[in-house]
C-alpha cells in the first residue's frame, strides 16, 4: 500500500520492515483520551475555578485559588486531548506517529486487541494493550505485569485492521520472541 504518507514516514521503519496497512492522520479530529473521567475532571476543576473567580470577594486568596483551579482544568484538557495520528501496521509492529510522539507496539508484547464500534457511522477504534513484566512489584514473586493502552482512532476498516494485527501476532517469530523474552525475564 504505497502512498505519499508511507514515503514521508518511511524513516521510522527498519530496513527489512514492510507496511501492511496505514492510515493518514485527519488533523481536524480530536479525541479525549481517558473518556468520561477526563471530561469530568476538566469540567469539575474548570467549573469550580470559574465559579470561584466570578464570586470572588476581591481578596488575593480567592483570585489565586480560582485561577489555580482553572489552570488545573486546562492542564487536564491539554493532557487529555489527542490529535489523530498516522497509523502503521507492519510485519513487525504497530506504529502510532503523532505530531510530537512516536509510539510502537511490538506483536510479542500485545496482551489484548479489540474493536470498539462508534455509535454513529461505520467508524471504529482498535484498542490494544501492551503487557510489561516489571521485576519489582508488590507481589510475592517480586514481579508484576503493567498494561499500557494504545488506540487507533476512527478507522473505517477497524475489523480488518484487528484481524491483520492478530494474524501478525500469531506468526511463529512473534511466539519465538515472546518465549525468548519470557526466558530472559525469569
Amino acid at each position: 500500500m504505497a502512498n505519499s504518507i508511507d514515503e514521508v514516514y518511511e524513516r521510522f521503519l527498519d530496513d527489512d520492515e514492510h507496511i501492511l496497512w496505514s492510515k493518514e492522520p485527519d488533523r481536524r479530529r480530536l479525541h479525549l483520551d481517558g473518556g468520561c473521567i477526563s471530561a469530568v475532571m476538566i469540567i469539575a476543576f474548570s467549573g469550580y475555578g470559574i465559579f470561584s473567580l466570578i464570586t470572588a470577594h476581591n481578596t488575593a486568596v480567592d483570585w489565586v485559588m480560582g485561577g489555580l483551579f482553572v489552570l488545573i482544568g486546562l492542564m487536564f484538557l491539554l493532557v487529555s486531548v489527542k490529535r489523530t495520528a498516522a497509523y502503521y501496521v507492519t510485519d513487525k509492529r504497530v506504529l502510532i506517529l503523532g505530531s510530537l510522539s512516536v509510539k510502537e507496539l511490538k506483536y510479542y508484547d500485545m496482551a489484548y486487541v479489540n474493536v470498539e464500534k462508534q455509535k454513529k457511522g461505520s467508524l471504529g477504534n482498535v484498542v490494544m494493550l501492551k503487557s510489561n513484566l516489571v521485576r519489582e512489584g508488590h507481589s510475592r514473586t517480586g514481579k508484576s505485569t503493567v498494561y499500557t493502552g494504545y488506540t487507533l482512532f476512527d478507522l473505517e476498516d477497524a475489523e480488518r485492521v484487528k484481524e491483520l494485527i492478530l494474524q501478525q501476532k500469531d506468526m511463529p517469530r512473534a511466539y519465538a520472541k515472546a518465549e525468548e523474552i519470557e526466558q530472559y525475564q525469569r
